[in-house]
């Protein structure tokens, strides 16, 4: 077993987490998932930068959000993608979005 498994383990066991999450609508981030026209998120931060990506890894939106205001989804066309928070330079967490 090579000294590096262990961290490939606990970071396989997080991914498939947040898969599983999503999947079943229980995002630490936002609701609700699957959505058709917008999003209300559950981050503690006052203001954070989001960032949507799509299952390529391309960069289709950045946004600088308040946790107050929903996110409109109207402009995403249906399908899957990956949503990532962070405030300044503290990463707040990624989830999978679906859009229906």
């Amino acid at each position: 077993m090579a000294w590096y498994d262990q961290y490939l383990q606990e970071f396989a066991i997080k991914f498939n987490k947040v898969q599983m999450n999503s999947v079943f609508g229980n995002s630490n981030l936002f609701y609700p998932n699957p959505t058709t026209d917008k999003i209300y998120f559950k981050i503690p931060n006052d203001v954070f930068q989001l960032r949507i990506y799509n299952l390529d890894g391309r960069l289709i939106q950045t946004n600088e959000v308040l946790k107050q205001q929903p996110l409109s989804t109207n402009h995403l066309i249906k399908g899957t993608y990956i949503l990532s928070c962070s405030a300044g330079t503290n990463f707040i967490g990624s989830d999978v979005l679906i859009i229906k």
